[in-house]
């Protein structure tokens, strides 16, 4: 597998294992004699704004990593098939729907 690949599945399984460890801390604190109401609201508004810009970050970094921003051409086709395997071991770009492809929708 390529190593890309493993690293961002990888690093899912780290974020889905943190979150599962937050969910456990809070629950422990909900037996033990909760904070405040207002304190849980906050805390979970500040952990969703982290993870947000975890993700938005970590989004960017696929990004600007992608070996099809560095290509002369990047809209031409892989000559070998170990240089399709290397483009397309980053994200790829959004797929409209079935709908909107009939309707006349591009990738974008």
């Amino acid at each position: 597998m390529h190593p890309f690949i493993e690293q961002s599945i990888a690093a899912d399984r780290m974020r889905e294992l943190q979150q599962e460890a937050a969910a456990a801390r809070m629950a422990r604190l909900a037996r033990r004699g909760a904070p405040p109401k207002g304190l849980r609201k906050l805390a979970r508004a500040v952990a969703g704004v982290v993870a947000e810009c975890n993700d938005a970050q970590r989004r960017l970094l696929v990004r600007t990593a992608a070996t099809d921003r560095y290509l002369a051409e990047p809209r031409r086709a892989p000559d070998t098939y170990a240089e399709f395997l290397a483009r397309t071991s980053t994200s790829l770009l959004r797929e409209p729907t079935a709908d909107l492809r009939l309707s006349g929708d591009c990738v974008r």
